[in-house]
């Protein structure tokens, strides 16, 4: 079987883990789409590496704009690695943080990782049966993959869930 051309999706890469995990790849010569706040500091790591393929893209992982974007990179690119590290550094007692940084740790530490992960396992599943469909499609061998949205089946009605509301 054909193996997956390796494409990372690192965020959180302008500085610190992210940065380490970056610099890491790039040595092994692994194509990456680097996320980060800082465009700067991106051009900087991709100018380090000049022969690896290293893309920038600038996005908050504390907005929904930001997550939107990453989460497209993620749904589109063949991705085989996905590095969920990007941070934000509000270290007080819990009791004093302010909502809006309390929004902002759950937004970069919580939301973000989980839909990136989602999109990029949906993604990932489906490229997968679509290559293995082509690729072992003249041994008479089809792969499909099933992505069910509900489906009024008895597996929701063993949960105790009416699904009335879909007929």
């Amino acid at each position: 079987m054909q193996s997956l051309t390796p494409l990372a999706l690192v965020t959180g890469a302008s500085s610190g883990i992210g940065l380490s995990f970056a610099r890491r790849l790039a040595a092994r010569g692994d194509p990456m789409i680097v996320v980060g706040r800082r465009q700067q500091r991106l051009d900087a790591l991709a100018a380090e590496f000049p022969a690896v393929n290293i893309r920038p893209v600038v996005a908050d992982l504390a907005s929904a704009a930001g997550i939107a974007t990453v989460a497209e990179l993620c749904r589109r690119e063949p991705l085989t690695l996905l590095i969920n590290n990007a941070g934000v550094a509000h270290y007080m007692p819990f009791t004093t943080l302010p909502p809006e940084k309390a929004s902002e740790l759950l937004q970069v530490k919580c939301i973000a990782p989980t839909l990136l992960a989602h999109v990029a396992a949906l993604s990932h599943l489906v490229s997968m049966s679509l290559a293995l469909h082509e690729e072992l499609g003249s041994a008479g061998l089809r792969v499909q993959a099933l992505c069910p949205g509900i489906v009024a089946t008895e597996f929701h009605e063993r949960q105790g869930m009416d699904l009335s509301a879909l007929a």
